[in-house]
């Protein structure tokens, strides 16, 4: 899937390790207290997610392919999105390690895309 992953996913890759060279990236400031993003920009392919003093305000932004990737080869972690014939609804499972699933059929996700991003905030969040 090449859709690019949202902001807060982004931010999650980060503090996860996520560190794929890529060309899109979030740039942040302080506003109010309060860390935004005020521009998606595309910039030569690196790692964006680098930890020195340089790099603090950005956060890699990848495609959901490359997360999945990523995680299949770093973490050994693999994402499915599913659709239910009849309901037309999405639905994912995890696999970590060959062999300990966690399947999501209650979120109704009208979109692979929002399952995809779904299955990697679970996988961030509870898995990493």
């Amino acid at each position: 899937m090449n859709t690019l992953v949202s902001f807060e996913l982004a931010k999650m890759l980060k503090e996860g390790g996520f560190d794929l060279p890529v060309c899109n990236v979030f740039e942040t400031s302080m506003l109010h207290g309060r860390e935004s993003y005020f521009f998606e920009k595309e910039y030569e392919l690196d790692n964006h997610n680098k930890k020195d003093g340089e790099n603090t305000n950005y956060y890699s932004r990848p495609t959901i392919a490359d997360v999945v990737m990523w995680l299949h080869e770093k973490r050994r972690i693999w994402i499915c999105v599913s659709v239910e014939p009849e309901s037309g609804v999405f639905y994912f499972s995890v696999d970590k390690n060959k062999g300990s699933f966690f399947y999501d059929k209650g979120g109704d996700y009208p979109s692979p895309t929002e399952a995809y991003e779904a299955a990697i905030e679970y996988t961030l969040k509870k898995l990493i």
